[in-house]
C-alpha cells in the first residue's frame, strides 16, 4: 500500500480476505450495518460460516422524573463517558423528562466540571 492510500483501506481489504476464506470458521465484526450486511453475504457463499454482527447501535437511556437524582446523574454520565464513549452499549443518546430536565443538566455541568479539575 501507498501513503496516498486511506489507513481504513487495510482494514477492508483483510476483513474481505476473512469474510471470504474457506477456512475461517467464524467472523465477529462491530460497525456499520450496511458493511455488516455485506460481511453475512460473503460469510454465507465462502462456507457458510458463522458471523457474530454488532451494527450501529445507539442505545438511548431515558430518565423519568421519579428517579433517584444522584443515580441517574453517575448512571448517566458513567453510560456516555465510559470509555470515552465508545463501546457498544454506551448511550448514544439521552433523554430526560421534562419536569426534571434543568435540574439533571445543572448536576451533570457541576459534575463534569469537578471531573475535569
Amino acid at each position: 500500500m501507498s501513503q496516498s492510500e486511506p489507513p481504513s483501506l487495510l482494514g477492508a481489504l483483510v476483513g474481505q480476505r476473512l469474510s471470504d476464506h474457506p477456512d475461517v470458521r467464524k467472523l465477529g465484526f462491530t460497525g456499520s450495518t450496511e458493511v455488516g450486511k455485506h460481511i453475512m453475504k460473503s460469510c454465507a457463499v465462502s462456507n457458510v460460516k458463522k458471523v457474530s454482527l454488532e451494527l450501529g447501535g445507539k442505545s438511548p437511556l431515558i430518565i423519568f422524573s421519579d428517579c433517584d437524582m444522584d443515580k441517574a446523574v453517575r448512571m448517566g454520565m458513567s453510560s456516555v463517558f465510559f470509555n470515552k464513549g465508545e463501546n457498544c452499549i454506551a448511550a448514544g443518546r439521552l433523554f430526560v423528562e421534562d419536569a426534571i430536565h434543568d435540574q439533571f443538566v445543572r448536576r451533570v455541568v457541576r459534575v463534569s466540571l469537578l471531573i475535569s479539575h
